[in-house]
């Protein structure tokens, strides 16, 4: 990322930390459990809802590897929501760059 400026926790449903990625102009980091309902609840194609659903079911039933299963928020400095990704949990568990 251009201007990256390191990563910086930030508080999750529980109070504990996750990670922030973020540059002079936007920030990334994984959904909290409110987050995820709330797009969920919101969502009307029914295959993505239960994408979402699965999603979320998955950084409950394993909450240490939440990142893996969240949905990621892509916002601006301002707090302007952009868009969000998600990523896959590689069966190996490793990540091949």
């Amino acid at each position: 990322m251009s201007g990256y400026s390191g990563r910086e926790g930030i508080a999750d449903w529980k109070g504990e930390e996750f990670d922030m990625i973020k540059n002079e102009r936007i920030r990334i980091y994984p959904a909290s459990q409110e987050q995820m309902e709330k797009c969920i609840d919101s969502e009307t194609d029914e295959e993505l809802k239960k994408a979402y659903s699965e999603m979320l079911e998955g950084c409950l039933a394993h909450h240490e590897e939440w990142d893996w299963y969240a949905m990621w928020m892509i916002e601006k400095m301002d707090g302007t929501h952009i868009g969000d990704f998600c990523k896959v949990l590689p069966l190996s568990r490793t990540i091949l760059i």
